[in-house]
């Protein structure tokens, strides 16, 4: 339910407590996210309305650190690398970007349009006694340690000294990449190459966070062509991909020499 398609006495935008106020009163919460299709949709509401930002149901309870209003697993994350605004709520990008979605931090109390979000009831099964339920959740429990059995595994503490996916055989988006022993300032010389790539319809967005080389990182896409090569001490910035496949290329041979540090990048689709 969008707020600007609700019959509400209240304005259709607000601050995000009494947003989630009008969902509560409609059974429903502030929209949570556990998918990029499910953002997508989010996404084609406000197509054409000229909606620029919506709350996304999303509140701190730590500093960075957020909780979906509904109570649901975190296990989609689509916020901005790039964002640097600060607050305790998420809003959803909306405007004509190529690669809008993302979510930033902000102020509770600043005022914009949300979507509530109800939960489809799910029929319940005929009841069954205590016993037969005891059953079932012990060969619901033996089945799940057949089918992961490495969450069952008691763990074990391993040194990884590389996190860069350096001449990896593809990594796929959402992930993180970075130079050959970044941040070492002292990153030994090495050549890399990342073939990045996104799932069904979705191009490739490279974020990069930190980014200090000598040479050229150079970017193609799929077909080979260049599509950006920079280098040097750089602010963070995007490099969007025409498909859902791109290239990136480094050589830190001189990098360390000449005291640059190399670089980070999120990758994501859009």
């Amino acid at each position: 339910m969008a707020s600007h398609e609700m019959n509400l006495a209240n304005p259709v935008n607000t601050t995000y407590d009494k947003a989630q106020s009008i969902c509560r009163a409609n059974n429903a919460n502030l929209v949570s996210f556990h998918s990029k299709p499910e953002l997508d949709w989010v996404k084609s509401i406000y197509r054409n309305t000229g909606v620029q930002q919506i709350f996304a149901g999303a509140k701190a309870f730590l500093p960075d650190t957020f909780e979906w209003a509904d109570g649901s697993n975190w296990d989609f994350d689509y916020t901005n690398p790039l964002s640097t605004s600060t607050g305790n709520c998420l809003i959803m990008d909306l405007s004509g970007r190529l690669d809008n979605g993302m979510w930033s931090e902000t102020n509770c109390q600043n005022i914009n349009y949300f979507v509530c979000k109800r939960l489809i009831p799910v029929a319940t099964e005929a009841t069954t006694s205590a016993g037969e339920e005891l059953e079932e959740m012990e060969e619901t429990k033996e089945h799940q340690k057949s089918v992961n059995p490495k969450f069952q595994r008691p763990q074990t503490k391993t040194e990884l000294l590389d996190f860069s996916n350096c001449n990896s055989t593809i990594v796929m988006s959402p992930g993180t990449i970075t130079s050959f022993g970044y941040p070492n300032t002292k990153a030994p010389a090495a050549y890399c190459i990342w073939n990045i790539a996104a799932l069904g319809p979705y191009r490739v967005g490279i974020y990069f966070t930190d980014f200090s080389t000598y040479a050229n990182v150079r970017i193609y896409d799929e077909f080979g062509n260049l599509i950006s090569q920079p280098n040097g001490n750089q602010r963070p910035f995007s490099v969007l991909g025409t498909t859902n496949v791109v290239q990136i290329t480094h050589d830190s041979s001189y990098d360390a020499y000449y005291g640059y540090h190399g670089f980070e990048a999120t990758v994501l689709p859009f």
